[in-house]
């Protein structure tokens, strides 16, 4: 079976794995560490880059070097892996979540339930696909609040050749084995701001300070260097990664151009992190295919901890989008062969009909919802 995601590995992974290794630092100091940190930050365009254990750590380190605390509220989307809600609640603060566009799949930034309470907004770069910065950046300068980005799916993922990670107060990144680049587990969080990098050092290494002394409640959040070592040979072949990522991106796009995707507006790049089509979500019930998929995030007022706190009615889109969508195997080394033997299979286990789907398509409600609530002109 064609997996759903395999890491790209190669001779200088484990090169510089095998010297981390044999030089005896192992664990979480070490040279790697501060170069992978280091080069992070100068590819991402940010002056600070600190290295986690995972990307969820990552996240709840964002969040809390930012100031995010209980009593707080945090704006987040409702499609999202449920990390970016529990880094929320970690911190006693509470989660807010809106409703996601029917065309970016990002949170619908034109529908914020901003109150006094509101400290920041988690925005997540969905499937790698950049939110709307410009807006962004609106928001965040008329209601004087923070917006820290969730980028764990959009490492090289950029508006106007700036990266994403690199705009506001803090960005969290993930490692994990299906990301972009990996060291297996482990994440990094980027700022630009001196007291946050400063706090993401802190509290990163159980809130210690000098030898044995601990002013703060801190966390053991730290990447061993053999993982940094990893991250330092992906790092040095990411452009390699993400041409071959989107390679396999537009591969699928001419392959199934009926599909509907996620909208990229002009001056934005796409992470290509993974392939995720609209159209195609009955695939999930075929059991005996060929190729590994995964269903697009369940929404986060559909799970026990959030679902009592929410009314689903409210969040039409998400649930739309979550029900008709799929991801497909979205590895690097996918071959076009592979590419094209799983277009024709969803093609012929479907059994479709593009004039007759286009009529007849199951979750048209999507677009009645899209067509009154953005002004829907279509997917690119």
């Amino acid at each position: 079976m064609i997996p759903v995601y395999e890491p790209w590995l190669t001779d200088l992974e484990r090169e510089y794995a095998r010297k981390a290794v044999e030089s005896g630092w192992i664990s979480s100091t070490g040279p790697y560490i501060d170069r992978f940190e280091d080069e992070f930050a100068k590819y991402i365009g940010t002056k600070y880059a600190v290295a986690t254990n995972n990307g969820t750590s990552a996240c709840h380190l964002a969040l809390l070097a930012a100031g995010i605390g209980p009593g707080d509220e945090v704006i987040i989307p409702n499609i999202t892996f449920i990390a970016t809600a529990n880094a929320v609640r970690y911190l006693g603060a509470t989660p807010v979540i809106v409703d996601i566009c029917g065309d970016s799949w990002n949170m619908d930034l034109d529908n914020l339930p901003i109150t006094s309470k509101t400290k920041a907004i988690f925005c997540v770069h969905l499937m790698g696909n950049p939110c709307d910065y410009e807006r962004l950046e609106e928001i965040r300068r008329r209601y004087n609040i923070l917006v820290i980005e969730d980028a764990c799916e959009a490492l090289g993922a950029s508006y106007k050749d700036k990266k994403v990670g690199s705009w506001f107060d803090a960005a969290s990144f993930s490692f994990y084995g299906n990301k972009t680049i990996t060291t297996g587990e482990g994440g990094m969080v980027t700022t630009n701001n001196l007291d946050i990098y400063r706090k993401l050092k802190l509290y990163k290494g159980q809130g210690q300070t000098d030898r044995y002394f601990h002013p703060v409640v801190g966390y053991n959040y730290r990447m061993t260097n053999v993982a940094a070592a990893i991250g330092c040979a992906q790092l040095e072949r990411i452009d390699t990664i993400l041409a071959e990522k989107a390679r396999v991106y537009c591969r699928y796009k001419k392959n199934l151009a009926n599909m509907r995707y996620q909208y990229v507006p002009n001056g934005y790049t796409h992470g290509y992190w993974m392939v995720a089509c609209s159209g195609i979500g009955r695939l999930a019930s075929i059991n005996d295919l060929s190729f590994d998929t995964r269903p697009m995030f369940k929404p986060l007022t559909s799970m026990p901890p959030y679902a009592d706190l929410y009314e689903s009615a409210k969040y039409p889109i998400s649930y739309n989008i979550s029900d008709a969508c799929i991801m497909l195997p979205s590895y690097p080394t996918l071959s076009n062969e592979q590419i094209d033997s799983i277009c024709r299979e969803t093609l012929e286990r479907l059994d479709l009909d593009w004039g007759k789907l286009q009529k007849e398509m199951k979750d048209e409600l999507v677009y009645q919802v899209l067509n009154k609530r953005h002004k829907f002109n279509g997917y690119s």
